[in-house]
């Protein structure tokens, strides 16, 4: 069990105020950020009948100074995976967020399955990276 202890100072400039600490309800969260790499893998998509040979992958990313995002595919239930080793496009969509683009083409062989690995990396607890709008086309 984690053992907290919290000192506050309470303080007013207006006198007729009287600052409260409310112990019925009152939360304190405990969070440990570690330093290394997280992972997010997507659920099988099985595409049985409906043969593709063709991966694509968007997503937005954020990514401070000393962080990374990986990204890979398996078409093998998550067996074996491979990294997309260089985007096939970016763009920026603000000044916080990039949209990147990842393409495998598998021609002439097929297959009817996939997962997408996401490893987002941090050598700090301060910054770290983050990534939305993940979509996955395959054809």
């Amino acid at each position: 069990m984690t053992h907290s202890r919290v000192n506050a100072s309470f303080q007013t400039n207006n006198e007729l105020l009287s600052p409260v600490l409310n112990m019925e309800r009152l939360g304190l969260l405990h969070a440990k950020y570690d330093i290394g790499t997280k992972s997010y893998i997507t659920r099988n998509v099985d595409l049985t009948g409906n043969d593709f040979s063709v991966i694509k992958v968007i997503l937005e990313s954020n990514k401070p100074t000393n962080t990374g995002v990986r990204v890979f595919h398996s078409v093998d239930d998550g067996y074996n995976w491979t990294e997309f080793l260089t985007p096939t496009s970016t763009m920026d969509v603000d000044s916080f967020w990039m949209e990147y683009q990842f393409l495998i083409d598998f021609d002439p062989a097929t297959y009817e399955q996939f997962r997408i690995r996401i490893d987002l990396t941090s050598t700090t607890t301060v910054n770290t990276p983050r990534v939305r709008k993940l979509r996955v086309i395959a054809y």
